[in-house]
């Protein structure tokens, strides 16, 4: 993270520098301005750019769930499971796989992604992983996540009638 960041220097009038630091101390930030300025930015260019930057998250996560359901023995939820009565939207920014047919729980696949291939995902339960897409996701991470799970199944693949079937 430090070699993205670059040194930069402001000059501003008395008031805007009371209001900065107005911000900053409600904010919890302390007498931090240069972190201010940073989520002012931030906020800016989501206000900017936001609705463009959700579309392309949001065609990332339709392509991994295309992607890791072509895999086989994993399945990632989408819009599908809309029912209007127990389960009224969903958020596409989520990625959610039940991994009970590959005969592994969620968790093993959280450990395995974790300490076999270096990716670090939300979480992993009985059967299913969680992991969040973002602004700063790249289609080459989507392709690593999907690579790992298709090793993963390839390599550490076991039989599913052990495994306890859950409904949340």
């Amino acid at each position: 993270m430090k070699r993205r960041m670059r040194r930069l220097s402001v000059l501003v009038t008395p008031q805007t520098f009371w209001h900065l630091a107005r911000i900053a101390k409600m904010a919890g930030f302390g007498d931090n301005l240069g972190r201010v300025i940073d989520k002012l930015v931030r906020e800016k260019v989501l206000a900017l750019r936001g609705e463009e930057a959700f579309k392309r998250v949001a065609g990332l996560a339709r392509y991994a769930r295309k992607e890791i359901n072509l895999i086989g023995g994993y399945y990632a939820y989408s819009k599908e499971l809309i029912n209007g009565d127990s389960i009224f939207d969903f958020d596409e920014t989520k990625l959610s796989v039940n991994t009970l047919e590959v005969g592994l729980a969620g968790i093993e696949v959280y450990d395995l992604l974790r300490d076999e291939y270096d990716i670090q995902i939300e979480f992993g339960d009985l059967g299913n992983i969680l992991a969040y897409l973002s602004i700063g996701d790249r289609p080459r991470d989507i392709e690593r996540l999907v690579s790992a799970l298709a090793e993963i199944r390839r390599r550490f693949a076991k039989d599913p009638a052990g495994l306890m079937k859950q409904e949340y």
